[in-house]
């Protein structure tokens, strides 16, 4: 587009002190500048409206391949779908990622925990040799001293697992103070604990309680 120059002006020096964010090169008719550069509306945004019972990727992919083909700007680039829906699957499976990491961690601090279970009820089987002699000779069976002992271990862990879940509910409450969504304990999340705290309290104590039952 050819311009007619009707004057020069020496304009302010481009010095970093001197920089003016309002200081133009070049001034012309507002009219001009509209007509020849200003960014007009061509319609290169388009809105869908999925009818329910359709599947948005289905709707999405045919929208995609008739736009290539007859779309007004085809020549202009390519288009992009822009799917919310889409987004927030990436954001799941990245939270999926997330809870497969912490399950890995909490995993390997229950095999400790057990193993510190396991350490613990040897250690109360070896010190309590006497108690168990005396059980025998009133007439206790090996099957009651070794209920006894998974009973024990069930315990312990059931008391650590229920002292865990309370801590947690309460930094959730403090946590939440200052974040901008409340922290929620559902009880399949109680349940859960209950169940995994017994199972790691019982399958720790059955060589335990077998030594004990054969003092």
């Amino acid at each position: 587009v050819l311009h007619q120059v009707v004057g020069i002006y020496e304009g302010q020096p481009r010095g970093m002190g001197n920089f003016n964010p309002n200081r133009f090169d070049i001034y012309m008719p507002q009219k001009t500048y509209e007509q020849y550069y200003a960014p007009k509306n061509t319609g290169n945004n388009l809105m869908l409206t999925i009818a329910p019972g359709q599947v948005p990727k289905d709707v999405t992919d045919a929208v995609m391949k008739k736009l290539e083909l007859l779309g007004s700007m085809k020549e202009e680039g390519t288009y992009q779908v822009f799917d919310f829906a889409l987004i927030m699957e990436g954001i799941g499976n990245i939270l999926t990622m997330i809870t497969y990491f912490i399950s890995a961690i909490a995993g390997i601090s229950l095999l400790i925990a057990g193993v510190g279970v396991l350490n613990m009820m040897y250690l109360s089987v070896s010190e309590r040799t006497k108690e168990i002699g005396i059980r025998r000779a009133l007439g206790a069976t090996k099957h009651s001293v070794r209920n006894q002992f998974l009973l024990e271990g069930l315990a312990i862990t059931l008391i650590g697992g229920l002292m865990g879940l309370i801590l947690g509910v309460i930094v959730s409450e403090v946590a939440a103070q200052f974040i901008p969504f409340k922290a929620v304990v559902d009880l399949s999340s109680v349940i859960l604990t209950v169940v995994i705290s017994g199972s790691i309290g019982l399958f720790f104590s059955v060589m335990p309680a077998n030594a004990a039952a054969k003092k």
